[in-house]
This record gives structure tokens, C-alpha cells and sequence, in this order.
């Protein structure tokens, strides 16, 4: 009862990311070893092998969504912040025209720690254009996830991180204004936006 009251808020915190949670799902059960058998019970009847069955597979779904979400970025990467520009089309500070945004700013104290979203292997560690000083991060599945704008960097390229793993501090480096930290997610290489998944966790943490 309890798994199949979960199942369904666990289903609607993972589709406020925008993505198909059918295609993730997929992601994670090929991920699993190859094992199998055939079930062998006490029950005879065709009535108790079905229950059984039923059982079985929404415990198999609920298992995923839980790996699903051990792996997905749904957590902002600092503690205290205000966002100070969105994802998507916005107008460019330095030269006032429009143009695409492929992450979040997420301002506050200059120093301020910032942390992983998400467990996985860092990909990329130190200076990268207008990211200034930048730290990505690979969480498997065609998940990244990239922070920028660093004042300082704590972490090694293919040093495997944990969740809310200390990676830098808030700074202004690159093409920044001011102190924050530009947050991208990326799935499949292309950039999504961060805050859906920001709401997502919102609501999967408050459920």
C-alpha cells in the first residue's frame, strides 16, 4: 500500500524536470545486471501468481524511480541564494542584447560553498572562457551538470564525487558582474532548464 501511494508522487515530482519519464525509466532498467529465473511460489492458482506478478512489477517501477532519483540534479547547488537570471532567451548584461541563457544565476555571498547536485564523475576542472572557472560534472543517464564563475576549485578531472560534495566556492570569475554561480543542466548534450528540475525536488523533498 505504501509503495503504491508513493509510486505515484515519486511519478509526478520526475515529470516536472519536461522530461519523458518513460524514456529515463528505460535509461535505468538497462542499466541493471542481467538477471533472471522463473518465480517459484507456494501458490497454485492462476489468481494468487497474478497478484504476485502485479506486486512485482510496481515494486520494479518503484525501484527505479528511486534510482532515477539518486541520479537526477534536482537540488540547487548553494544553500542561500536568490536567482538573479533564468534560463533562455533574457537581455545580455555586457551588451544589452538579446540573447540565450543556457543555465541559471544563482547569486549570493562572495565564498559561499558550492556543492554537487548530484552524485557522479567530474569531466572538467579549471578555466573555460566566459564559464571563468568551471567544474562539470557527469551523473550518468546523459545527465550534466556544469557550475561556473568560480572563485576557487576543490576538486580533480575524474575524481568520483558524492552528493553535495564540496566543489568550489562562489565567485566573479570569467564574464561575470558580480558573485554567483551560472548552474547548467544538460541532458543528451543540449542544455535544459535548471529550474524545473529545482521544482521537481521541491516537490518530491516536501512529499
Amino acid at each position: 500500500n505504501r509503495t503504491d501511494a508513493n509510486i505515484p508522487q515519486l511519478d509526478s515530482g520526475v515529470k516536472l524536470t519536461g522530461l519523458d519519464l518513460d524514456r529515463l525509466l528505460k535509461r535505468v532498467n538497462q542499466k541493471r545486471p542481467a538477471v533472471g529465473g522463473p518465480l517459484l511460489t507456494t501458490y497454485d492458482n492462476n489468481q494468487s501468481t497474478g497478484e504476485l506478478t502485479l506486486l512485482e512489477n510496481r515494486l520494479t517501477r518503484w525501484c527505479s524511480l528511486n534510482a532515477l532519483l539518486e541520479i537526477l540534479p534536482i537540488t540547487p547547488p548553494v544553500d542561500d541564494y536568490y536567482v538573479s537570471s533564468r534560463y533562455g532567451k533574457r537581455r545580455d548584461p555586457f551588451t544589452k542584447r538579446k540573447a540565450f541563457h543556457s543555465g541559471i544565476d544563482l547569486s549570493g555571498l562572495p565564498r559561499s560553498r558550492v556543492y554537487t547536485t548530484s552524485p557522479g564523475i567530474i569531466t572538467f576542472v579549471g578555466w573555460k572562457g566566459p564559464y571563468g572557472r568551471m567544474v562539470e560534472v557527469d551523473h550518468g543517464l546523459g545527465f550534466r551538470t556544469r557550475y561556473g564563475h568560480l572563485r576557487k576549485i576543490f576538486v580533480k578531472k575524474r575524481q568520483r564525487v558524492t552528493f553535495r560534495h564540496k566543489i568550489g566556492l562562489m565567485g566573479s570569475s570569467g564574464r561575470s558582474t558580480g558573485a554567483h554561480v551560472h548552474y547548467e543542466v544538460l541532458f543528451d548534450g543540449k542544455p535544459v532548464d535548471p529550474m524545473k528540475f529545482l521544482k521537481a525536488g521541491k516537490y518530491v523533498f516536501k512529499g
